[in-house]
């Protein structure tokens, strides 16, 4: 049976600590032992770790349908264990190397969030670190309370447990202890991770963590967010480039953008959220609306058909968040970009929900990103305008 609806537990079997001498460098061991997710979340984290650059959402769709496929044939949906299932070994080399690398990414991911970080951006799209190494890491992550961390994610499914677990404790040391300690576009990376998915079992994968030794006392919370806007400012490009246009997340990133953006606003799960995806039923008058859509109309995917298979999901964003995200991004310098503070987390992010379905109509990532199936219930849908003039969303109509 498809795996559609089963959350899945995934236990983290080893935790190795590595001691830094740079003083710059605090570390933080992992507060979580497992992590539970479902099959919405696995691929919205997926999905959002595939690229280094914005990209069209209609490039996005295909590779996204094909990693939602393949989890959804390769995973049963009654085990409470998360596994890959034997069918997926007569996968040919590059397409196994594929699955298995967006599994352990999304994966890796998904330990981040829990573990209290909220932000992402991937380390090559941060200037930095250390400039003597030759390796580096896959992700910058960063939390109002957990400071910022590097973080390189492995994966296998063949070979032994011992050998893998040596390559993951490699990959701490060759690719992300080099970077701790240096300077990356104004902010400091004091932790590092490289979290290793160990997917050979048919029946129960598990992970290896290697992580940055916690110093003595433990270091204190970090009292403000200064300098994480570098990185939340790509985290929100890639949440705009997916739940918008690939135009809007290169113009978060560049600081210099249009003045007004198109948008869908529409409520769920209590909420107000942002897309171009089509939801629901809506008209209106034409005017600025149309013809700012048509102007990204080769960006945003116009029907919920892809060729003759519907799409199955959507990106949006929560309106609040979006606005902020809009007004200290869209239109500043990167030395000047205003970083979003911890009211910008969703609380109800990320494994909030107790299950039934609306846990299977989509999945909600504490920086306010959502992947919303074809069962989720949207209501009061809504044509608005991004009106930077006005420095708020508008009703089309205006």
């Amino acid at each position: 049976m498809a795996w559609k609806t089963k959350a899945k537990d995934l236990y983290i079997t080893r935790i190795t600590p590595h001691a830094s001498l740079n003083v710059n460098v605090a570390g933080m061991a992992p507060a979580i032992h497992s992590i539970t997710f479902t099959p919405l979340e696995l691929f919205g984290a997926a999905a959002r770790c595939s690229h280094l650059h914005p990209v069209d959402p209609t490039l996005v769709t295909p590779e996204s349908l094909m990693i939602g496929a393949l989890l959804e044939r390769h995973v049963d949906d009654a085990s409470a264990d998360f596994a890959i299932l034997p069918s997926a070994d007569n996968f040919k080399d590059f397409i196994g190397t594929y699955f298995t690398g967006a599994v352990a990414s999304g994966i890796a991911y998904l330990a981040m969030i829990r573990n209290g970080y909220v932000w992402s951006d991937h380390f090559e799209n941060i200037a930095g670190g250390n400039l003597d190494a030759t390796r580096t890491p896959d992700f910058v992550f960063a939390g109002p309370t957990t400071g910022v961390a590097l973080m390189e994610s492995k994966g296998s499914r063949r070979g032994t447990l011992s050998a893998f677990d040596r390559r993951t404790s490699d990959g701490y040391t060759n690719q992300v202890e080099p970077h701790l300690g240096h300077q990356m576009g104004g902010i400091i990376a004091t932790q590092g991770y490289c979290i290793g998915a160990w997917l050979e079992s048919n029946t129960r994968a598990t992970l290896r963590v290697h992580h940055t030794a916690a110093t003595a006392p433990p270091p204190s919370s970090p009292s403000s967010l200064t300098g994480l806007s570098i990185v939340q400012r790509g985290n929100y490009a890639t949440a705009f480039a997916l739940s918008h246009s690939q135009e809007l997340g290169s113009q978060i990133i560049s600081g210099d953008g249009d003045r007004r953006f198109p948008f869908l606003r529409f409520q769920w799960r209590g909420r107000s959220w942002l897309t171009s995806y089509p939801v629901g039923g809506f008209s209106v008058s034409p005017g600025y609306f149309w013809d700012a859509w048509d102007k990204f109309g080769r960006s945003l995917p116009r029907s919920s058909e892809f060729g003759d298979r519907k799409v199955g999901f959507g990106f949006a964003l929560e309106e609040n968040v979006a606005v902020e995200a809009l007004r200290g991004f869209l239109y500043t310098e990167r030395g000047e970009a205003r970083a979003l503070g911890a009211e910008a987390v969703l609380a109800e992010g990320i494994g909030g929900l107790d299950g039934g379905e609306e846990q299977v109509s989509g999945a909600v990532f504490p920086d306010g990103l959502a992947v919303l199936s074809l069962p989720a219930i949207v209501a009061n849908v809504q044509p608005v305008v991004w009106d930077r003039d006005r420095d708020q969303l508008t009703p089309a109509s205006s």
